[in-house]
């Protein structure tokens, strides 16, 4: 769980562990800049230009687009626009480059007009002419009167073929370019979670959350949790002893119930 809110990232993650058990680790960030640093990225505006390095390039060289004519994408008609980018340009044009796109090459730029001037498709394309990364939205829904793709995906290419993908889907959108209340971005943090703070940097702090040792000042969108222990009793080492004692005994009960009935057998 990722909440950037207020200048402030903070970041909670639980890891089953190969003892059966859970792990819950915590961490606060200054700045919500940090969110840009997560691997993979999160998109910011999808079916837009997804992350703003890229939308600042567009605004910045706005004169140099070339209209390359009209496509359909989903029964959609979009307009086509290339932008040629100098090697120089890649990290700001690109935001992410691969061996394709290294050495420059084009952004291409798929706007429909009939979703509101929505962005169904970027491509980065290499000096050889290939895809190396693609950028789509699909299934547009109408909420506030915006446009919002309910899937959406990145796609990286390689020479030899596909890298990898990113896919997300959107399963219920309620509030766009609204006001979001302050308790959306409340943090529940389960007792036993081990957290770093650092959010105000100057100190990093760690502690362990538990009903005892309250959760620091300045952290104030992060509530305790009770209960949700680290692990169920069945996924601890003593469940697994007990697991194993009780299956042994119904074992051995199968075995002395089949060896009676074979003798009764063979003394009939």
């Amino acid at each position: 769980i990722v909440v950037s809110h207020n200048g402030r990232l903070i970041e909670y993650q639980s890891s089953p562990q190969h003892n059966g058990t859970i792990r819950k680790t915590g961490n606060a960030k200054s700045g919500e800049e940090a969110i840009n640093k997560l691997n993979p990225l999160a998109p910011q505006f999808l079916a837009t230009f997804w992350y703003s390095p890229t939308l600042k390039y567009v605004t910045d060289n706005k004169a140099r687009a070339k209209r390359k004519g009209t496509d359909k994408i989903d029964g959609q008609e979009v307009v086509i626009y290339e932008w040629t980018v100098k090697p120089v340009d890649i990290g700001n044009a690109f935001h992410s480059v691969n061996e394709l796109t290294q050495e420059g090459g084009i952004l291409r730029v798929y706007i429909a007009p009939g979703l509101g001037h929505m962005i169904p498709k970027i491509e980065h394309v290499g000096v050889s002419g290939k895809v190396g990364a693609l950028f789509e939205g699909s299934d547009f829904i109408k909420c506030n009167g915006m446009y919002f793709p309910q899937k959406a995906s990145i796609q990286y290419i390689k020479s030899k073929g596909q890298s990898f993908r990113i896919e997300y889907r959107i399963k219920h959108v309620e509030r766009i370019n609204e006001a979001i209340p302050e308790s959306e971005f409340v943090l529940e943090l389960p007792v036993g979670t081990e957290f770093h703070d650092g959010h105000d940097n100057k100190n990093s702090k760690f502690f362990t959350v538990n009903k005892e040792s309250p959760i620091p000042e300045g952290l104030n969108t992060v509530v305790l949790r009770e209960g949700d222990r680290n692990t169920h009793w069945f996924r601890s080492w003593k469940g697994a002893v007990a697991i194993g004692v009780g299956l042994g005994v119904i074992g051995l009960l199968v075995l002395f119930v089949s060896k009676r009935v074979q003798t009764r057998r063979v003394a009939s």
